[in-house]
C-alpha cells in the first residue's frame, strides 16, 4: 500500500461506500460491468472532493517540476525492520500513524496532502522521483475508460522505495503510482484516476542495480498485483489487509469507468491485472557496478517508455497483451513529489463503516 497522510473515517461522507464492495467486487474478480452514477463515484454519491475539487494537469506538472532538489534527499523514517516494529505498535494502537495514514489513502481522493503533514516525511514510500507523460491506449482490449483503444490522456508517474533504503543492493521495495487526468485539455480540472503498482518483487524486495531491468538485462515489470510469498512479505501484507482485503490487488474499476474527457461511464468494465515494462532488453550489468540510488538512474533519462500490458480479466496466468505505452519525459527529485502528492488507492471493501471505533479527525467533508 502506498502512502497516505493520516485521517480517520468517521466523518467521511459514505452513500457511495455502502454500495462499493459488490461493484468493485466484481470488477475486481474480473465479472463485468459496474454502474457508476454521473456525479463519478461507484453506486453513486459524492465523497468530499471527487466533485467539488479536482486537479489539472498544467497545475500539478508544474508544481513537480518547479523546484527541483539537487541533492537526493535522505527521506524515511523506516527500514523494513522499522516497519514491521511499527507494524506491532499500530496493531495495539490505532490511532498509530501508520495505520491512520494507510486508512486515509483508501478515502482521500485528493491531489495533495493537506498543509498541515507536509512538513512530515512519508511514513511508507518517502523517497521517489517523478515524471509527466502521456498514458496511450493503442490497441482494443475490450476494457473501458482509460483503457479503451484510442485513450490518449496526460499522466504524472511517481517512482518510489516502500522504505528509506533506497540504494541498489540494499533492499529495495520498489513501487510506481500513476496518476492519470481524463480531461480535454491540460488546464481543464478533472478528478483524477490513479494506479498503484509494486514491481515484480512485490514485498520481498530486490537487490538489483536498475529499476525497470535485472541484473542481466531482462525488463521488470510493475503489477497491480503483487501478492506476497516469504514469511515476512506476507506478514506485512496481512497488516495492510486490515484496511483493504486483499491489499495485494489493487482494483482498477476507477480508470476504468472514466471517461476521457471527464465524467464517468455508465457502465464499464475492468481489468485484474494491468503491468507496465521496458519493451527493450538491456544490457547486462556491469559485475562492478557500484550501488546506485534508483533517484539518480532516473535522474539520468532524458526519456522513458514502458509498455501497458493487459495482463489479465479474470487472474488466470496468461501471456497479456500490449494494449499502449505510458510514454515519460525527464524525472525529477522534489519536495512537491515527495511530501505533497498524493495517489489515492481505490478500495476494494466499504471504507465508510468498517473503523467507526478511531478517532475521527474533522474537517475533511471541508476539503
Amino acid at each position: 500500500m502506498l502512502e497516505a497522510p493520516g485521517m480517520t473515517l468517521s466523518h467521511v461522507r459514505r452513500p457511495w461506500l455502502l454500495a462499493l464492495p459488490a461493484c468493485a467486487a466484481g470488477l475486481v474478480l474480473g465479472l463485468g460491468a459496474c454502474s457508476a452514477a454521473p456525479d463519478g463515484e461507484p453506486g453513486g454519491g459524492a465523497s468530499a472532493s471527487s466533485t467539488t475539487r479536482g486537479s489539472s494537469f498544467a497545475e500539478i506538472e508544474r508544481k513537480v517540476y518547479a523546484s527541483p532538489r539537487l541533492d537526493l534527499p535522505e527521506r524515511g523514517k523506516l527500514g523494513v525492520w522499522d516497519v514491521v516494529r511499527n507494524v506491532f505498535g499500530s496493531e495495539e494502537r490505532p490511532s498509530h500513524p501508520l495505520g491512520v495514514r494507510s486508512r486515509r489513502t483508501l478515502v482521500d481522493v485528493a491531489d495533495e496532502r493537506p498543509p498541515e503533514d507536509r512538513a512530515d516525511d512519508k511514513w511508507l514510500h518517502p523517497r521517489g522521483a517523478c515524471a509527466a507523460g502521456r498514458w496511450r491506449i493503442t490497441t482494443a482490449s475490450g476494457a473501458t475508460g482509460l483503457f479503451d483503444q484510442g485513450v490518449d490522456v496526460d499522466a504524472i508517474v511517481r517512482v518510489s522505495s516502500g522504505t528509506r533504503d533506497s540504494v541498489s543492493g540494499t533492499d529495495r521495495i520498489l513501487g510506481m503510482a500513476i496518476k492519470l487526468f481524463p480531461a480535454a485539455s491540460p488546464d481543464q480540472k478533472t478528478r483524477t484516476r490513479n494506479l498503484v503498482m509494486l514491481d515484480a518483487y512485490g514485498f520481498e524486495a530486490s537487490k538489483r542495480w536498475r529499476t525497470f531491468h535485472e541484473d542481466d538485462g531482462a525488463p521488470v515489470h510493475f503489477t497491480n498485483v503483487a501478492p506476497a510469498t516469504s514469511a515476512l512479505g506476507r506478514f506485512l501484507s496481512s497488516f495492510f489487509d486490515r484496511f483493504d482485503n486483499p491489499n495485494w490487488a489493487r482494483p482498477l474499476y476507477g480508470v476504468a469507468n472514466a471517461s476521457p474527457g471527464g465524467g464517468v461511464l455508465l457502465s464499464s468494465r475492468a481489468p485484474y491485472e494491468i503491468r507496465v515494462r521496458p519493451a527493450v532488453v538491456a544490457e547486462r550489468a556491469p559485475a562492478d557496478a557500484p550501488p546506485t540510488d534508483f533517484r539518480a538512474e532516473l535522474l539520468a533519462r532524458t526519456e522513458t517508455r514502458l509498455e501497458i500490458v493487459l495482463q489479465s480479466f479474470d487472474g488466470r496466468a496468461q501471456a497479456g497483451t500490449v494494449i499502449g505505452a505510458l510514454e515519460l519525459g525527464r524525472f525529477v527529485v522534489s519536495d512537491y513529489c515527495d511530501l505533497v502528492l498524493h495517489f489515492h488507492h481505490d478500495p476494494i471493501q466499504d471504507q465508510g463503516t468498517k473503523y467507526d471505533h478511531y478517532e475521527v479527525v474533522e474537517g475533511y467533508e471541508d476539503r
